[in-house]
This record gives C-alpha cells, sequence and structure tokens, in this order.
C-alpha cells in the first residue's frame, strides 16, 4: 500500500490514499481504484461511502464518482464522458462559443444512445439521440467534444424547441454567418437528410436579410419538405403561412 503524495486534511490514511489513486480521472469508479491500489472490495466501497457522506466526493451517476469542489469547472467533461460517445450542441453550445449570453444549467448533448436525464448538482444533464449517420461533425474544443459551427446550425435548425425559439437561434445563426462555409453547410443538410432544416434556414437567411451567395438560397429551395411545416415544433399551429418555404409562422 502506497503511502498518499498528496496532503487531503481531516481524511483518513484509506481515504487520502484513494483520492491520491484517481486524482488524475474527472470520473473514477470502484474498479479503477482496484486496479491502482491494494485495497479490498468492500474497503473501497466504505470508503468512497465516507467520502460521500463527507461531500468530499460526489456519486454522479450508477458506480461513477467525482471530486465535488471539481464539478463547476468539469462539468461538460463529466457530461460527455457520462454519455459517451457525445458532444455537446444546442443552446449549451451556443453558450460556450460566446453566441448568446444566456447562462444555462442545462447541458444539452447528442448522442447515438438513449440516456435519460441525469441530475449532478444544480445541472441537469440532457441528451438528444440522433442516428449514427446524423452523428457528424463535431470536434475537440477547450478539451471538450462539441458542434463545428456549421454543424451547430443544424442541430439548432432541427430542434428550435431545444434552443430558445426562433428568435434566440437567429440572433446565434447572425452572430456565426460570417464564419459559414456556406457550400460545407448546404452539403451537411443534404446529408442530414431532413428538408424542414433547409426551410427553416431559407425563411431565416431571407426574413434578416442574412448575406448569402446566390446559389445558396436556390439549392435550399430544391431541398424543401412537400407539405408546410412548423417554424417552432414546440409551439401551436398559427394561420400565418410563407408558401416560398412551405413554413407555419408560428414564432418570430
Amino acid at each position: 500500500m502506497h503511502k498518499p503524495s498528496v496532503n487531503f486534511p481531516q481524511l483518513s490514511k484509506t481515504e487520502s490514499i484513494i483520492l491520491e489513486s484517481t486524482k488524475t480521472f474527472i470520473i473514477f469508479q470502484s474498479s479503477t481504484i482496484k486496479k491502482l491500489t491494494n485495497l479490498s472490495s468492500i474497503t473501497i466501497t466504505n470508503t468512497l461511502h465516507q467520502l460521500k457522506n463527507k461531500q468530499v466526493i460526489t456519486h454522479i451517476y450508477k458506480n461513477k464518482y467525482t471530486l465535488t469542489k471539481n464539478i463547476k469547472e468539469n462539468i461538460y467533461k463529466i457530461a460527455t464522458e457520462l454519455t459517451s460517445p457525445s458532444y455537446i450542441s444546442f443552446w449549451t453550445a451556443a453558450s460556450l462559443k460566446g453566441l448568446t449570453t444566456q447562462q444555462l444549467q442545462t447541458i444539452q448533448l447528442v448522442s447515438t444512445k438513449q440516456h435519460k436525464p441525469i441530475k449532478i448538482n444544480n445541472f441537469t444533464i440532457e441528451t438528444t439521440t440522433y442516428k449514427k449517420e446524423n452523428f457528424t461533425n463535431y470536434h475537440l474544443e477547450n478539451n471538450i467534444e462539441i458542434a463545428q459551427e456549421e454543424k451547430l446550425i443544424i442541430d439548432l435548425l432541427f430542434k428550435p424547441e431545444q434552443s430558445g425559439g426562433t428568435k434566440e437561434i437567429t440572433n446565434i445563426i447572425t452572430e456565426l454567418w460570417s464564419k459559414i462555409n456556406q457550400r460545407l453547410l448546404l452539403n451537411q443538410i443534404k446529408s442530414f437528410n431532413n428538408k424542414s432544416i433547409a426551410a427553416r434556414l431559407g425563411y431565416i437567411i431571407e426574413k434578416n436579410n442574412l448575406p448569402e451567395r446566390k446559389t445558396l438560397i436556390k439549392k435550399l429551395q430544391k431541398f424543401l419538405p412537400k407539405s408546410y411545416i412548423k417554424l417552432n415544433p414546440g409551439r401551436k399551429r398559427t394561420n400565418e403561412y410563407n408558401k416560398k418555404w412551405r413554413i407555419i409562422v408560428n414564432d418570430n
């Protein structure tokens, strides 16, 4: 049994050994500690319980723990590790990229797997499940898996009700627009294979006079749904229609 090199005040020797063995992990579990120490399974279980009662560690999901003091700093990394494979998107990604002033306690993820909402202290982790073929175009940014700019626009338009509605989404797209590769965006919309996204984007571009190449509007119009779709799926229908984009205007 090794001697801990880190001083944890008011903790027992065994508690310090466990914390020392897991100090490089954002999330750890009893099996991790078992591999790294000579402690028995029952000792590990009892000691984790003691550390939890002292609020030194927090039980976050099933047999997974994290250091309580580091939750706020590491919450986005914790979220993506818990729901792996996943990436941050929607309103949460917009907030992290500085595209909205909203301070969010809900962390919105995209994953290929279904996950129930997970609460960790004041945070709630919510996951939207995508087909594997649509789980693309994210990257590592500040050590966090997050949607690339073009994919963020697609995700926002796919689920407007999860991102504050059309007004908020329009503000985000406007902030991003000069950085967007429009050809890449169009290709990703086609690959995503959801024509509602093309309809909503075309409507927002024209209504807000966003600068665009002449070909973008023409190509978006060739990829529209056959029937009218709601601008915001989370709101009731109205009697206002935009014929060009086959949009039921229910959120402005």
